[in-house]
């Protein structure tokens, strides 16, 4: 235990959520440099940084760091058998001095963590600090000066967030999804039904509206950008863990919550994109469940409040083409005309127009002038993003071909006569 200690004592093993990390007081092998400009291969000392400079560019370095590397032996790995030998001591003095064993536990799980053979031990060590933070939160007396209020919170969640991805590589998708949603709940103070409350909201424009009033009211002030950085990063993960493949239907409805709560959390703290990206993955797990009408939804809600963001033209439109060729005419309709409305370009009121011909089977307008109709309105640009553009060019084009193929009447005498 003693390598924990002595760097927490100097103040040199960073703890997270720590924005000033110093750098280690020694050098590799444990001797404290001299002070001013010094060589370490060399074992010289210089007056100033540019006496050094000039020397680390010289033959005589070069040949010495060359003969340091082929002399000195390969380091050994000796971390996870000292880690080992400080867990068990730190769990031990877990119920005596929490705030200590808390610093230790999670220095031996980072040092663990990147041994796949360690893993019980691992588990071990976050359990252990799991418990150790869930006291110091419980008891403020019990904290010290290492364990302010704003570390302890975002490190019970590193550590809540561990634990889960041990459970989710286990291959238990339930036990993850669960402990993946305790860790959120924890952090930003939810009710234990907040999510659930969210997943049985019955459509897309529902769904965030309740969201919005979840994330106006949350307990957490999330002050520091890295703070909403580090909320919207746990949503979206509990998010895709709610989701998974064996996690039930219900947990896929509070993934869906949880994907509308961090779009609603990131549109609160004026961050358009990371709520854009939320809603393109609600949409896409809904499409994936067979939930294709919830998906369409999510996509007129695109349409009507992120239109102007790169990405979500191209999105309703290939929404606007998957309800089509689904036959879904009322649904394209609305995705064209919330489009309209955010968008009112050539190309998004030729697709309204589109949808309306197809519901009144306006066979000539179909036969003769769709195509031509769609020309005029692709001679503009259909998005700022030239790969959007081509994409869309593509969707709508794809779309057309499928469509109006039963429209189009090819004379064999026709074909005949381009043949030959």
């Amino acid at each position: 235990m003693g390598p924990y200690m002595n760097a927490l004592e100097r103040r040199t093993y960073p703890l997270p959520g720590d924005d000033h990390r110093p750098s280690p007081a020694g050098t590799g092998d444990g001797a404290r440099q001299p002070p001013g400009a010094y060589c370490g291969v060399c074992r010289k000392k210089f007056g100033s940084e540019a006496t050094l400079s000039a020397h680390l560019g010289s033959d005589r370095h070069r040949r010495a760091a060359a003969a340091a590397a082929q002399t000195q032996p390969p380091p050994q790995d000796k971390a996870p058998d000292e880690a080992l030998g400080s867990l068990g001591r730190a769990l031990r003095l877990a119920a005596k001095d929490p705030a200590v064993a808390a610093v230790v536990l999670w220095g031996v799980a980072r040092d663990l963590a990147p041994h796949a053979q360690q893993r019980a031990g691992l588990r071990r060590a976050l359990e252990g600090a799991q418990r150790c933070l869930r006291a110091l939160e419980a008891d403020a007396g019990l904290r010290g000066a290492q364990w302010p209020a704003r570390r302890l919170l975002k490190t019970a969640l590193d550590c809540d967030l561990a634990l889960a991805r041990l459970a989710a590589d286990d291959g238990d998708a339930a036990r993850a999804a669960g402990a993946y949603e305790a860790a959120v709940r924890r952090f930003l103070a939810l009710d234990a039904d907040a999510l659930a409350a969210l997943g049985r909201c019955a459509s897309p424009a529902a769904m965030a509206a309740r969201a919005a009033q979840v994330a106006a009211a949350l307990p957490r002030k999330l002050a520091r950008p890295d703070d909403v950085t580090q909320a919207l990063d746990a949503l979206d993960e509990a998010g895709g863990a709610l989701l998974a493949p064996g996690a039930g239907p219900a947990a896929a409805r509070r993934g869906l919550g949880a994907r509308f709560l961090s779009r609603a959390l990131a549109l609160a703290r004026a961050r358009p994109d990371a709520a854009l990206r939320a809603l393109l993955h609600a949409a896409a797990a809904a499409a994936a469940l067979g939930a294709a009408a919830f998906a369409a939804d999510c996509a007129a809600l695109v349409a009507a409040a992120h239109a102007a963001q790169p990405g979500a033209r191209a999105h309703v439109a290939a929404a606007f083409a998957a309800a089509l060729r689904a036959g879904d005419l009322v649904r394209a309709a609305g995705l064209a005309r919330a489009l309209c409305a955010a968008a009112p370009e050539p190309w998004a009121r030729f697709l309204a127009d589109l949808a309306a011909r197809l519901a009144a089977a306006d066979v000539a307008w179909l036969a003769a002038a769709a195509r031509p109709a769609w020309d005029a309105a692709a001679a503009h640009p259909l998005a700022a993003d030239p790969d959007e553009d081509r994409r869309i060019r593509g969707l709508v084009g794809a779309l057309l071909a499928h469509l109006l193929a039963p429209y189009t009447w090819h004379s064999p005498c026709a074909d005949k006569t381009q043949s030959s």
